[in-house]
């Protein structure tokens, strides 16, 4: 049985803070993310503070990107009784080489390792307890959130740093702060070079060595990496921080003004302009008029309209040409401000532009997917099908890139979700969506066989089987208790519903059809987004992507009349979808939204998509009914057990 070390306190430790921040770009451009605020201090300097409270007295900061930055702020802040020693990377060594880097100043007795871009509070003695002399380091983990790459065993030994099966009762997530013996700097690469933690102690265990993870029950953790979960741990955080900062006045914050607004250095604020839950940064000019909400603004920025997420300034941001473009239109590019959409993964970069009032949209799109290129010509011959989407303002084939109009409302998902749906008003918008839906389907492959524009790959038999692959992939893949055979019967059920939809008359369809996809404005119009991606195929795939949408948990007998109201519409022309039809494509294509699902789940600053596993896997267990899929039921309702097990929902 392995020994417990002797419970010594670590004197040393080390703070991460060389990273590029690419979750955060393009602010971290200008800001590396260490020195973002966490209520009035830099995060750098509270995690000081903890390390201080825990007993060190030796700290190493390694830093590379913006390195001037982290050392002028370390120099000008709070060292709370801690000797600091700066350790500049020419090259970035990761998350590992850098203790490769730092060998000389940790010493030979345990160090602390923690992100510097973290929010922690947790007690340090646990993980001092879980150490044993077989142990190399332990690792804080924890099972609410994040991407769940640890696997553990019962004792909380660490058997794969790679997990993909996040359903797995021993799967955990590393926070970014873990307790290391000096034995560990023998597995670090020499001279040193870039690589990860997880190659280090992947070559670790290879020798014999254990790597242990403590999963505590009282833990505040939040990784400050991505705007969005930075904004959240910004609220979440304000009693507990304020507490434990006793006698400091965190910086200038003014709670009140709406929920919590925090203000660093020379902020201007307009009388008349609307602050809530946000952090400005210094330099930034809010307008009168302005709604910031959930923001935060990056330096020298002016806002002059509504904003949230992350805002920088028009130059820090646009290119020559896309600057040169606005100035044509009499936008002042210093009094612009860029809304920065986070990336899903489909090649394009999504801006809102704002200028006193006035807002646009800019679309970056780059060579990977072919059907990106199609924004522009596709928007304009939508438009002139009177079918609703945004207006094409500019296009530059040569630059890939966009500006459309920006159709301020929420969307169908957004509409619904929150509070209890009065269907009797939402059944009225989704009639309105289906006329659309109606003069794309019965118009839209006719007209476009006489333009001659670019067309996508039909939704045919080998489009149809790659949707399946990727569900395997991504989904089906990383589920433990479904039986072999199981899987293979379940395979064979869902291969059938191809062979259904390719009889079916083809039409144009939108092919992402769901709810996230149509905003719904002010005045109720409807406008349809995410277009570029239609295609010929079966009328039935928009219609299941849009009355069976695991966003919206829609009542069966709405879905009937729904169902019923555009059959009405299409009868006349000739085109009849006929329910089983309709239920064929809901399994097909509730198989694609839980393969994305699953890819983005396991995507870091993405991991909520995993709640939408169960109203999914609900969808095509209903589906599995009208179509007598009997071995996908049974795989249905085997993953959703172990999907509840795993507290995913």
């Amino acid at each position: 049985m392995p020994r417990r070390v002797e419970k010594e306190r670590p004197r040393k430790a080390m703070i991460l803070a060389a990273g590029f921040g690419e979750r955060m770009s393009p602010l971290s451009r200008w800001v590396p993310k260490p020195l973002l605020p966490l209520w009035g201090r830099p995060i750098l300097e509270r995690r000081l503070e903890m390390l201080a409270r825990w007993g060190v007295r030796d700290v190493v900061i390694n830093c590379h990107h913006r390195a001037e930055l982290i050392i002028a702020a370390v120099c000008r802040m709070d060292h709370y009784g801690v000797r600091v020693n700066l350790n500049y990377e020419p090259r970035i060594l990761g998350t590992g080489g850098a203790l490769a880097g730092a060998a000389g100043l940790l010493g030979d007795g345990l160090f602390w390792v923690v992100n510097g871009d973290i929010m922690v509070r947790v007690s340090p003695r646990e993980l001092r307890e879980a150490l044993s002399d077989d142990c190399l380091v332990v690792l804080l983990a924890t099972r609410g959130r994040g991407p769940r790459s640890l696997l553990l065993d019962e004792t909380g030994y660490v058997q794969s740093l790679r997990n993909e099966t996040i359903t797995d009762p021993g799967a955990a997530t590393f926070t970014g702060l873990y307790l290391a013996t000096p034995r560990i700097l023998q597995f670090v690469s020499q001279p040193p070079r870039y690589e990860s933690l997880v190659t280090v102690l992947e070559r670790a265990m290879r020798c014999g060595w254990q790597v242990r993870a403590v999963v505590p029950r009282r833990l505040q953790w939040a990784d400050l990496g991505t705007p969005e979960a930075y904004l959240e741990a910004q609220k979440r955080v304000r009693g507990t921080v304020a507490a434990g900062a006793a006698g400091r006045r965190p910086g200038r914050c003014a709670i009140g003004m709406a929920g919590a607004v925090t203000m660093e250095g020379a902020v201007q604020v307009v009388d008349g302009a609307r602050i809530r839950d946000s952090v400005l940064l210094p330099g930034c000019r809010i307008e009168r008029g302005a709604r910031v909400v959930e923001a935060l603004v990056g330096p020298g920025t002016v806002v002059g309209g509504r904003v949230s997420g992350l805002v920088v300034a028009a130059r820090d941001v646009l290119t020559a040409r896309e600057l040169g473009v606005l100035r044509r239109w009499g936008w002042q590019v210093e009094h612009t401000a860029v809304q920065v959409f986070p990336p899903r993964g489909s090649d394009r970069r999504l801006f809102k532009l704002v200028y006193r009032g006035r807002e646009i949209m800019l679309v970056r799109y780059g060579s990977a997917r072919r059907e990106n290129c199609h924004l522009a010509d596709y928007g304009r011959f939508l438009r002139s099908l009177n079918i609703s989407v945004p207006a094409i303002l500019w296009h530059s084939a040569r630059d890939r890139v966009v500006f459309l109009e920006y159709v301020r409302g929420r969307d169908l998902r957004q509409l619904l979700e929150g509070t209890p749906a009065d269907w009797r008003h939402a059944e009225g918008v989704y009639r309105r969506v289906l006329d659309q839906m109606v003069r794309l389907h019965l118009d839209g492959l006719k007209r476009l066989h006489r333009c001659r524009l670019p067309r996508n790959p039909p939704l045919d038999a080998e489009l149809l089987r790659s949707e399946r692959e990727l569900f395997r992939i991504n989904f089906a893949a990383h589920l433990r208790t479904p039986p072999k055979s199981l899987a293979a019967a379940a395979f064979r059920d869902l291969s059938r519903a191809s062979g259904v939809l390719l009889r079916c008359p083809p039409v144009l369809v939108h092919r992402d059809f769901q709810s996230s996809n149509i905003r719904i404005t002010a005045d109720g119009r409807v406008v349809l987004l995410d277009f570029q991606g239609m295609r010929s195929g079966p009328a039935a795939y928009d219609l299941a992507s849009l009355l069976c949408d695991p966003y919206v948990r829609m009542p069966a007998q709405v879905r009937v009349r729904l169902l019923e109201y555009y059959r009405t519409c299409t009868r006349t022309a000739g085109l009849d979808v006929a329910s089983e039809v309709f239920w064929w494509a809901v399994v097909q294509r509730t198989a694609q939204a839980l393969a994305a699902f699953g890819r983005f789940s396991r995507t870091s600053g993405l991991e909520q998509f995993a709640r939408y596993f169960l109203p999914a896997l609900d969808l095509l267990h209903r589906a599995t009914g009208p179509t007598g899929l009997r071995a996908l039921a049974e795989y249905c309702l085997v993953a959703r057990r172990e999907i509840r097990a795993a507290r995913l929902h």
